[in-house]
């Protein structure tokens, strides 16, 4: 059953003992702790590295049909505590006991389970389930569940999102770098940044969704996952119709070169070696979103359109030799290709829109469904700005007071200081009074 299938008071915690979970014993005796049925042994944890021991922890208990790669990858990955100190875990029971005993409290505590008895099988069949093998926690809930002092991350990956603004591409990093150091990974799409080829609103180019992937995939590689060696998990895609999906899609084979190119000049090329830390991307997981036009594209080797982020489609035209359309304002009106769809929708409507006008025609039903209509915008529209107004700012004052303060909106607040603004403010006026007449329905 779906999450969003469930009623209600599941998820609330004043169940009476009918409305909660049940549970039987299916591997477990009652009576008989689970670990009391198997046999245990002490060993030492050793894992060797061409320096000397990686990792080495001494006398780990652990269950005695248990293979020495396990014994390693629970004492080196999964015993929480610093090591050589009383803190330290020195026992998978321990380890086991501290997943589980926390996850049946919540649930006690929640009122999930219908009787303390039923917490009690939960707890013992779910510890049988672990220290057999029959199933295991992902490693964050290993990493974090019942540890103090560290928050409670369970999840085994987190999607992220990000917007094409400096904030929000520097809250990506910050927020990876804290699932990282949590043990979990995420997936993040970063088509929704403007690619390389397309203009700021301040002059210049911008950097791309690749060059910023430098900066996350620094932050993953400088975070030990779950306080381990452990890499990040992390996945990052592109649409296919991003303007630098090329420079994704090689971006991995390129800087793997660079480590190829140290390795011959003598660098380590071990897995955490020099040569490998020294080049950029990794740590993830890169991949490019193919949708189903694309793969039609493909299947008939026909051509495939590239979409600017934030700039005219212009930006494609000259594809794979992208150039940038000129700034606004320096290009003729003839060569400007939005003058000749204005052309065309203009013609169209005059054709086709008003080939039977009749100026005598009467249409009371038409004439009530578009004042209707009116009416139903104008009150949206006053909402609106009443909740714009009141509700996001304080008043007209303080929405002007914070468009002032900011340099790109400042400009607005003074239209006729400007050169040539004054006969810009004259025409903007012309056709707003033109379309009043014009538009009657739009107003």
């Amino acid at each position: 059953m779906a999450i969003a299938e469930l009623p209600p008071q599941s998820a609330r915690h004043d169940r009476t003992p009918e409305q909660g979970l049940r549970f039987a014993r299916t591997f477990t005796t009652d009576g008989v702790h689970p670990y009391d049925e198997i046999a245990w042994e002490r060993r030492d944890a050793v894992i060797p590295g061409e320096a000397g021991n990686v990792f080495e922890q001494k006398g780990v208990e652990v269950p005695a049909f248990w293979s020495m790669t396990a014994t390693n990858v629970v004492a080196s990955k999964y015993f929480r505590g610093k090591l050589g100190t009383a803190a330290r875990e020195t026992s998978v029971k321990q380890m086991v006991d501290r997943v589980v005993d926390t996850i049946a409290r919540w649930g006690t505590e929640g009122g999930y389970f219908a009787t303390s008895e039923d917490a009690a099988v939960f707890s013992d069949e779910l510890k049988y389930l672990m220290v057999h093998q029959y199933a295991s926690f992902n490693s964050p809930v290993w990493f974090n569940i019942g540890v103090a002092g560290v928050p409670q991350q369970a999840s085994a990956c987190f999607i992220l999102s990000v917007d094409d603004s400096m904030s929000s591409i520097l809250d990506w990093f910050k927020t990876e770098g804290i699932i990282f150091k949590g043990g979990s990974g995420s997936g993040i799409n970063v088509s929704t940044i403007r690619s390389s080829k397309e203009h700021l609103s301040g002059g210049g180019y911008a950097s791309g969704p690749v060059s910023f992937m430098r900066g996350a995939d620094s932050v993953a590689g400088s975070i030990k996952s779950g306080g381990t060696t452990r890499r990040a998990a992390k996945m990052v895609v592109l649409n296919s119709d991003h303007p630098d999906v090329r420079e994704f899609i090689w971006c991995k084979a390129k800087e793997e070169q660079k480590a190829w190119a140290l390795g011959e000049q003598g660098y380590d090329m071990g897995l955490n070696g020099e040569a490998w830390q020294s080049i950029q991307f990794q740590n993830a997981n890169n991949s490019v979103r193919a949708s189903d036009d694309f793969m039609r594209a493909a299947l008939s080797d026909g051509d495939w359109q590239l979409k600017a982020v934030s700039s005219s489609f212009q930006i494609m035209l000259q594809y794979p030799e992208i150039v940038m359309p000129e700034k606004s304002g320096t290009l003729p009106i003839l060569q400007v290709t939005a003058f000749y769809v204005a052309m065309f929708m203009a013609l169209f409507t005059i054709a086709f829109g008003t080939r039977h006008l009749d100026v005598g025609e009467r249409h009371e039903g038409m004439v009530a469904a578009i004042a209707f209509e009116s009416i139903v915008k104008l009150v949206a529209f006053l909402a609106v700005g009443a909740w714009v107004t009141f509700g996001l700012f304080d008043g007209l004052g303080d929405i002007f007071r914070q468009a002032a303060a900011r340099a790109d909106l400042a400009a607005l607040m003074a239209p006729l200081a400007a050169e040539g603004a004054l006969a810009n403010w004259a025409w903007m006026t012309v056709l707003s009074m033109l379309a009043i007449v014009f538009l009657p329905r739009q107003f």
